[in-house]
């Protein structure tokens, strides 16, 4: 499936193709169908296509990045908050709504909301938080995306075996 369409339902490229000529007349049985005109005006959401592939594409390497790198931070305990959820598009849509948030206060309180209301660990419960947790506790790629947080930065979506998660670090020891 199409990145762009698998995280921006809405925001479907609007596109027109033409049948070749060339094609046509040699074999009519393949009839090559190439692109006419990539329309890049924008989308209901105000963004155009090409935004929206350079938004995701920003997006998804820094979520490798996250992932993929040792912590940038070092430290032996730490307590944090999360919210997991199976699906790619409902932890994007969750982020969405802590982004529109206007200042940190708020952020925290609606990432808690969320955390109860959407979570599928028992911690949601808890609005999200995991209480205090050693280096190795967690799976690496959890641990590492914590690691690289700022105090009270919420993550980018984070995939782990269990599922999709947005990670809050409240403290570093």
């Amino acid at each position: 499936m199409d990145v762009t369409n698998k995280l921006f339902i809405n925001k479907t490229p609007e596109i027109t193709f033409a049948r070749s000529k060339q094609n046509e007349s040699v074999n009519n049985d393949s009839k090559a169908i190439e692109p006419q005109q990539e329309v890049s005006k924008p989308q209901p959401g105000g963004i155009s296509l090409a935004e929206l592939i350079n938004r995701t594409t920003v997006s998804m390497q820094q979520t490798k990045k996250i992932q993929n790198h040792e912590p940038t931070k070092t430290f032996t305990k730490m307590t944090a908050q999360h919210i997991l959820v199976k699906e790619e598009q409902e932890i994007i849509k969750l982020k969405q709504e802590i982004d529109a948030c206007k200042n940190s206060e708020e952020k925290a309180t609606k990432f808690s909301k969320l955390a109860k209301k959407y979570s599928e660990c028992p911690s949601g419960k808890k609005g999200g938080d995991l209480g205090e947790f050693s280096k190795g506790q967690m799976v690496p790629e959890f641990e590492n995306a914590a690691a690289n947080l700022e105090i009270g930065e919420i993550s980018e979506p984070v995939k782990t075996q269990f599922g999709w998660h947005l990670i809050k670090v409240s403290e570093r020891k």
